[in-house]
């Protein structure tokens, strides 16, 4: 039974569209997101990425960038004549403490993010289930 529930956090896991997600998030706001922009984030993070928006919706942006390097996610923008640049900056910052703290495979809370001097990207549990799986739980899964 565990390995049918570790296959099918594989699959959903593929099947997850950051890019996509993203952009269905930012239709009819004054959220603009390049065509040629790709964005890469677990589907752990949902929750954040939504609240981000939310909360920043109704300024004239353009998101350039959204990386989940470092343990915790990261967006590069431009303004576009906006003069709220600083709750733009206040809505980033945000999200980067809150991913820190999130698991981004299953968004539960990271409880032990330290563990032998690595930092984790994953709770305890899916850092056992990964390591069942041959992962890591760090960011050199990605690799």
């Amino acid at each position: 039974m565990s390995d049918l529930s570790n296959n099918t956090s594989i699959i959903s896991k593929e099947t997850f569209d950051a890019c996509r997600y993203m952009r269905s998030l930012c239709e009819n706001t004054k959220i603009n997101i390049p065509s040629i922009i790709d964005f890469e984030f677990d589907s752990g993070w949902k929750n954040i990425i939504k609240d981000f928006v939310d909360e920043i919706k109704n300024y004239s942006i353009a998101i350039v960038h959204m990386t989940d390097s470092y343990n915790q996610l990261d967006v590069t923008f431009e303004a576009m004549g906006e003069p709220n640049e600083l709750r733009v900056w206040r809505a980033i910052e945000k999200v980067r403490q809150t991913s820190h703290a999130t698991c981004a495979s299953c968004g539960n809370r990271k409880e032990n993010r330290h563990k032998r001097g690595t930092l984790r990207l994953l709770c305890i549990v899916c850092t056992d289930n990964s390591t069942k799986n041959g992962n890591t739980g760090t960011w050199l899964d990605k690799f």
